[in-house]
């Protein structure tokens, strides 16, 4: 089966994926978004989802212990 992705709007074509490497880039992002710092806002979004990916594995084991 073959998959296609769906774009109508062209944004995958549109989107320089090399260019999100170079660092000047992801400051001008960052500007132009109002994130200030964006490591640690990455940082933190990612620990928030580790916290919640341990509550619920540690509630699914108390549930199958049951």
């Amino acid at each position: 089966m073959k998959v296609t992705i769906k774009d109508p709007f062209g944004f995958t074509k549109a989107i320089n994926f090399k260019k999100l490497d170079d660092p000047k880039v992801v400051q001008e992002l960052s500007n132009l978004f109002a994130i200030d710092k964006p490591n640690e806002v990455y940082k933190k979004s990612v620990k928030q989802l580790k916290r919640w990916r341990k509550k619920w594995l540690n509630y699914l084991s108390q549930l199958l212990q049951i």
